[in-house]
């Protein structure tokens, strides 16, 4: 059977072209704000996409952590620090900051042994952004100071920081041991490393009702006994991925999620 009117050829592709493209359409996850991340694991359906008020499924998350902000959370900048014993850079730009550095010099700094913190220098004026990681530096217990440092060595004028405890350990990837596995003993470590990071944010989130799913490598380090990993340090406590979750939220529901969340992306392909 051949068609001899090009008109109606035309109109049937147009048609078959009209329905696939629905069904396309169908299947996508629309991006719908500033919170949205869309996550597709390798060679699996894509997980539901994180929304602003909701997490498809997963009712105990309820909202970015910004919405718990008071007036008094975004007063933090306000101090005036003095007399920081600013040692050596560690790492340059971030995502959300111009710099970390050590502290040094000094034997203490408020208290503390100034070889256990780390100061970041954020970047531009300090926003939301700035504000919730402060809040729950605070809420884990490992926040030192917040506020405007003036040092000629760093800037001509005061710039934002925050002088935080520093965690032991390393990212996975980059270890020898890590390195020198086979493929086999490199995802059993990598599993380690993820189900310890998950019971650290899954018990964060019950104790505080704050959910971090930043959950990449580098906001893990981990600490190796031969190829075992015997403990994992959350870092990185700033948006994006800070979420405030209800106090009814179970912890193997949080570590379930966190870990479907992070298994297939914790350590980039090399």
């Amino acid at each position: 059977m051949s068609f001899r009117n090009s008109g109606f050829h035309t109109s049937i592709m147009f048609i078959i072209v009209f329905v696939l493209g629905a069904s396309l359409c169908t299947n996508a996850y629309p991006i719908t704000d500033a919170y949205s991340v869309t996550y597709y694991p390798p060679q699996l359906p894509p997980t539901p996409m994180l929304q602003s008020r909701n997490l498809y499924g997963q009712k105990w998350i309820l909202d970015t952590y910004d919405k718990t902000l008071q007036d008094e959370d975004k007063a933090v900048f306000k101090n005036t620090l003095t007399n920081v014993p600013v040692g050596s850079r560690i790492s340059n730009d971030g995502a959300n900051n111009r710099a970390m550095f050590l502290l040094s010099g000094e034997k203490y700094y408020m208290g503390h042994p100034t070889g256990d913190l780390i100061m970041k220098v954020l970047r531009g004026k300090p926003d939301d952004n700035a504000f919730v990681e402060v809040k729950v530096l605070r809420e884990a217990g490992d926040l030192i100071a917040a506020g405007m440092l003036h040092d000629a060595r760093l800037s001509k004028t005061a710039i934002p920081v925050i002088i935080m405890k520093k965690k032991s350990g390393q990212v996975l990837s980059g270890t020898g041991v890590y390195r020198k596995a086979s493929g086999r003993e490199k995802k059993r470590m990598e599993g380690e490393a993820v189900g310890k990071m998950c019971e650290k944010v899954a018990e964060f989130a019950e104790r505080k009702q704050i959910l971090r799913l930043d959950n990449k490598e580098q906001n893990a380090l981990v600490t190796l006994s031969g190829k075992t990993v015997t403990s994992v340090e959350l870092v990185d406590m700033g948006p994006p991925g800070i979420f405030s979750v209800s106090k009814d939220a179970k912890r193997e529901d949080i570590i379930n999620f966190c870990t479907r969340f992070a298994i297939n992306i914790f350590v980039p392909e090399q």
